[in-house]
């Protein structure tokens, strides 16, 4: 497996991530077994559920496109790194979230350089 195929995995499984933090949010508004430590690692309260599950529900659909691979490289790089970046900000403006925002940063800004960097490379290879 080429090295663009693993990253788009891992992107994938990154993008799933956010459906699995939603049902055990939601979850847990109603049944109330998460720590509250755990509650403000996993999500910004007064939690807004519908708000967060159009995200959930785009973030799941650009994980199958990249698990199958459809080349979305450039485009997605791009998009993880501006997610990033964002997030930052944000976690600079919103000193209470700054925790939340900065962890969850980081992987996207991860993932957007190793995207950008290997559809280069594979643009050169062509």
């Amino acid at each position: 497996m080429k090295i663009i195929q693993k990253i788009n995995k891992i992107s994938a499984l990154y993008l799933w991530w956010y459906g699995i933090v939603f049902i055990l949010v939601v979850a847990d508004l109603k049944l109330g077994f998460l720590s509250e430590g755990l509650k403000n690692i996993l999500a910004r309260y007064p939690y807004q559920w519908d708000y967060e599950l159009m995200f959930t529900i785009l973030f799941f659909v650009w994980g199958i496109f990249l698990w199958k691979d459809f080349r979305l490289n450039k485009f997605s790089g791009y998009a993880f790194l501006t997610q990033g970046i964002v997030m930052v900000t944000l976690g600079i403006i919103r000193q209470n979230e700054i925790i939340h925002l900065f962890t969850d940063s980081i992987l996207w800004i991860i993932l957007g350089c190793l995207l950008l960097k290997q559809s280069k490379v594979q643009f050169y290879e062509k």
